[in-house]
């Protein structure tokens, strides 16, 4: 069995090493094994060599790109025909972009919309009697006479808070009078100054109790508006009714009876029959001893003197219609 192995390892190539090592090894058990090892994976690496020499190692190679099939053209466009088409768009193109720009320009400058509106649940009667011009007060609610110290309509402040928030001023400031917070309301409207702010002011000195001054601004409201080219041709209703008001105070009944009766002509929905009703009422009310035409005068002549027009006129209106009931 040793003479095989010695055989064996005198029939491999010769070296140094070999040479040296060879007495050791045959006889060493140990080494032995180790030999046979040697010989497995020496028989294992000569089988696969074949192998690898048929499929040696190579860079992978990319994956074939699919060929695509030409479009199958039927009919060929001639260029100027192409061009002829391409001109036609241009319009349309123009039409889009500016269409574009002016959506963009209207949420840049906030355009107001229907959303801006804000809901108010208000009472089923209005506790003041002069008319306001936000967009929710001038619908026409009952007027409900005053039960208790003070003329109040229950209005949560969360819609308060709402209304400054959306910038309703009008509807602002009639809340805030219907409420009884008449100073602040007084406030806003001092910082008013489109055409309607002083109907609005004229309906805070009735509420104040103030008719001389309402009569001032309600017939410098009537003024203004007249002079505006969309003006009605009968003047804003909402500034007859309050200067109507200012005059039945001031007991000048037939000029308040000529101002309903300009907004009972408008056939507003409520409004023209409340105006109805006042007439009636003011005309039930005329006292024939009432102030004679001359007092009137003088009344109106010292009203002049103290910086009042709108009332001196009117005092020298009531003057001239009681003159003509006389005849």
């Amino acid at each position: 069995m040793s003479d095989l192995r010695l055989s064996d390892a005198a029939a491999q190539p010769a070296g140094p090493s070999a040479v040296l090592a060879a007495p050791a090894i045959a006889t060493c058990e140990d080494c032995q094994g180790l030999l046979r090892d040697a010989a497995t994976f020496d028989a294992v690496m000569s089988e696969a060599a074949p192998a690898a020499a048929v499929a040696p190692a190579s860079p992978a190679e990319p994956a074939p790109i699919p060929t695509v099939p030409a479009p199958v053209v039927d009919d060929v466009v001639p260029i100027a025909t192409a061009r002829a088409a391409r001109r036609k768009q241009w319009p349309i193109i123009a039409m889009a972009v500016g269409l574009a720009a002016v959506a963009a320009l209207a949420v840049w400058i906030k355009i107001p919309r229907s959303a801006d509106l804000v809901a108010i649940n208000l009472p089923a009667e209005r506790a003041l009697e002069p008319r306001f011009t936000g967009d929710h007060f001038d619908h026409y609610r009952p007027y409900a006479p005053l039960r208790g110290d003070h003329a109040r309509e229950d209005i949560p402040l969360a819609t308060l808070a709402e209304l400054e928030r959306a910038h309703r001023t009008a509807d602002l400031i009639a809340a805030l009078a219907a409420t009884g917070n008449l100073a602040r309301a007084h406030e806003l409207a001092a910082q008013r100054t489109d055409v309607d702010a002083d109907t609005d002011r004229a309906a805070l000195a009735l509420a104040a109790g103030d008719p001389g001054t309402a009569l001032e601004l309600a017939a410098r409201a009537l003024a203004t508006r007249s002079a505006q080219p969309s003006a009605h041709a009968a003047g804003p209703p909402a500034a007859w009714w309050n200067f109507a008001l200012a005059a039945r105070e001031l007991r000048l009944p037939r000029v308040s009876r000529d101002a309903f009766r300009k907004v009972a002509a408008l056939h507003e929905p409520g409004w023209s029959d409340e105006a109805t009703r006042q007439i009636a009422a003011l005309d039930r009310a005329l006292d024939p001893a009432g102030a004679a035409p001359d007092e009137l005068r003088r009344r109106a002549d010292a009203d002049q003197q103290a910086g009042k027009p709108a009332l001196a006129k009117a005092e020298r209106d009531e003057a001239a219609l009681l003159e003509a009931s006389s005849k």
